[in-house]
């Protein structure tokens, strides 16, 4: 595998200054208007078209591009645990695989397998506060398994997984109904004095009929004879606007409240103005069981056990100037140690000043605790972010986020109960000189 370059990440604490040299290539091209604010060193994050907002979620353009961590990895659906004694980052991702950056050995392992090295990893500052971790574009994406690029034009830090390009195929009666136009794998072997890890990663793009198909499987084991696949998804997207997805998949894309890794099948429809999509499946609770075994009793993870059933319109208006987005659906789930039925709906607005994202959500829920009592009871969950830039140097952020105690979601840990309330202001006197203040409290 190829060494990535030297990195320098910028050390985020209470109070951070960080002075970096303003690399030319991120100079605008001759054929493209300059833009001032690709130079300020700061970047919106568009995480699968959705833009993130709030205290923590602008990425830093000065010298190496580098982006909050856990921000991006919960917008994803993914659960995050940054260790600052251990100096390693763990992300448990929707689909189920875990992806550790140790910084001490220098590499990153998906289930325990090493996908890929990294050098001067020593150099990397782990704050003390996990939504301040900031870590550079190559490592992010090796760790969440997406793509992650940054567009100069737009001044944004572009993160996608598990969405295909909207490039459709021009249909042709010379061709076949179906063709493959490119297929790659990746395979990974690790071994150990008693251990072997193995990871094989298949992808390929194509055309089925009138639409583009992309395809990604994902399979791992530790030892040879337990080599088996994890997840597998299959998109496909027809020029006038419907969509279907087959396997493994996440419900949350417009409605982050309705968020949970379901493995089944998703269509998509354009219906006049609207968007009408609708999913079901099932989802890993990620609730561990016992499993007896003779004289002995083992705790076992139950797997795919939780029906899940929803329904979402999302309305985007074309005015580009002033991008607004509705969403509002239903969703339906049940297991054997959860179930409840979830309302949400979500508001999405940004332009070159502000940024606001808005998410309520409320529902019935039951819960089997561990002494086999059912707990039931209804609840509302909320979380509003905001971003105001003041000046092309200055801009604050603020968020307010409250899940109730009695708040479900199909997997465990997605939702936790909380009060949250954070506030943040950036100020960039110069291209290379970036200072940043943050505050929040939770309970």
């Amino acid at each position: 595998m190829k060494g990535l370059r030297a990195f320098t990440i910028l050390i985020t604490v209470f109070m951070v200054l960080t002075a970096s040299s303003y690399g030319s290539t991120d100079k605008p091209s001759p054929k493209t208007p300059a833009r001032k604010k690709a130079q300020t060193g700061f970047a919106a994050i568009v995480v699968n078209g959705r833009t993130l907002n709030g205290p923590n979620t602008s990425a830093r353009t000065s010298g190496r591009i580098v982006l909050p961590v856990a921000a991006v990895a919960r917008s994803l659906g993914d659960t995050i645990n940054v260790a600052a004694t251990a100096r390693s980052v763990t992300v448990t991702r929707q689909a189920g695989m875990t992806a550790v950056f140790d910084a001490v050995l220098g590499q990153i392992s998906e289930n325990g397998a090493v996908v890929l090295a990294v050098s001067n990893s020593r150099e990397i500052a782990f704050t003390p506060n996990p939504d301040e971790m900031m870590l550079p574009i190559e490592i992010a994406a090796t760790l969440l398994g997406a793509a992650i690029r940054f567009d100069v034009a737009q001044n944004k830090v572009l993160v996608t997984r598990g969405v295909s390009s909207s490039a459709v195929v021009e249909s042709s009666t010379r061709r076949g109904f179906a063709e493959l136009y490119e297929a790659r794998y990746e395979y990974n072997l690790s071994r150990y004095s008693s251990s072997i890890g193995q990871n094989l990663i298949l992808t390929g793009t194509g055309r089925v009929g009138d639409g583009r198909f992309f395809l990604t499987s994902n399979s791992s084991g530790a030892m040879l004879r337990q080599f088996a696949p994890r997840n597998f998804s299959f998109n496909l997207e027809r020029p006038n606007g419907q969509r279907f997805i087959a396997g493994d998949f996440g419900s949350g894309a417009a409605l982050p409240l309705l968020t949970a890794n379901v493995r089944g099948g998703l269509a998509s429809l354009p219906v006049g103005d609207f968007t009408i999509a609708a999913f079901g499946g099932r989802a890993d609770s990620g609730m561990a069981k016992l499993v007896a075994n003779g004289d002995l009793t083992a705790v076992a993870r139950p797997g795919f056990d939780t029906n899940v059933f929803g329904i979402y319109a999302t309305r985007a208006f074309s005015d580009r100037t002033k991008p607004l987005a509705l969403s509002a659906g239903v969703m339906r789930f049940s297991g054997r140690s959860r179930s409840g039925t979830l309302a949400s709906s979500s508001v999405n607005y940004a332009d070159s000043r502000v940024r606001v994202q808005a998410d309520v959500g409320i529902g019935n829920f039951a819960l089997l605790s561990n002494d086999s009592r059912r707990i039931s009871g209804t609840d509302v969950a909320v979380d509003l972010a905001a971003t105001y830039q003041l000046a092309e140097n200055l801009s604050f952020q603020g968020r307010y986020a409250h899940i109730g105690k009695n708040f479900l979601s199909p997997q465990s840990g997605v939702r936790e109960p909380v009060d949250l309330k954070a506030a943040g202001v950036t100020w960039s006197p110069v291209k290379w000189l970036s200072a940043s203040l943050n505050a929040s409290t939770a309970k």
